[in-house]
């Protein structure tokens, strides 16, 4: 999901510190919404460095960050770019 400007804006029911408007962090489930890939596909981009990520309890917690990256390194390029994300 993103607005009018291109900003990421994701309403997670994740708590997070400081209420600062978005979550330090973000599921595999909502990242895979915002990027337009199944949540296995983010997996693999987390377990291949793509996407700078932590296990907790067995759930990956991807950086909001790093999805905001992810983004700009895309952006402009097919889904099916082999140079997408690399």
């Amino acid at each position: 999901m993103t607005c009018a400007t291109g900003a990421l804006r994701i309403y997670s029911r994740h708590s997070y510190p400081g209420g600062r408007g978005l979550p330090d962090y973000l599921t595999t489930e909502e990242v895979a919404e915002v990027l337009g890939y199944h949540a296995e596909s983010v997996r693999r981009m987390v377990r291949n460095g793509k996407l700078r990520a932590d296990k907790k309890s067995g759930v990956w917690l991807i950086y909001r960050e790093a999805v905001e990256e992810f983004q700009k390194a895309v952006e402009g390029k097919a889904k099916r770019d082999p140079t997408r994300g690399a």
